[in-house]
């Protein structure tokens, strides 16, 4: 538990109080039942700072608007592969650190189906291995 406590304050850049809660176990001046509640209270900062984060990476990215996998018309464009989309953002590729390649004929949304699957994501840390999709844009 301390150190998971020591490891928050350690992300969310508090030295000092990470000086004094070593200090404080040292001396078993702080009960587990505080070090829980502090854990709790640590957590949501946490949390909250990596939203935040979030949040600022994509008004960064200077996306024109955002949009959600809920919003985009598959019937639009036929040729979309509804369930390999989908497959594709509840997969890891961007908390494992790889790269999606998607491979088509130009003007026929690939740049489109990736803005909403990186718009879907929670976060998109490194770039790494690489992964290629392939989509079947022939016209049918």
């Amino acid at each position: 538990m301390i150190n998971e406590v020591l490891d928050q304050l350690v992300y969310l850049k508090l030295k000092s109080a990470h000086l004094y809660l070593k200090e404080l176990h040292i001396n078993d001046a702080i009960s587990q039942s505080e070090l829980k509640g502090l854990n709790k209270v640590l957590r949501k900062e946490v949390e909250a700072k990596e939203e935040n984060n979030k949040l600022y990476n994509v008004k960064v990215a200077a996306f024109p608007f955002i949009r959600k996998i809920e919003d985009y018309d598959f019937s639009f464009q036929p040729t979309v592969d509804e369930n390999k989309i989908k497959n594709l953002i509840a997969s890891n590729f961007y908390f494992d650190a790889t790269n999606v390649v998607f491979i088509g004929n130009p003007g026929v949304g690939n740049y489109r189906k990736f803005l909403l699957i990186e718009r879907n994501e929670r976060s998109y840390p490194y770039i790494g291995i690489s992964t290629l999709i392939s989509f079947d844009n022939t016209p049918q």
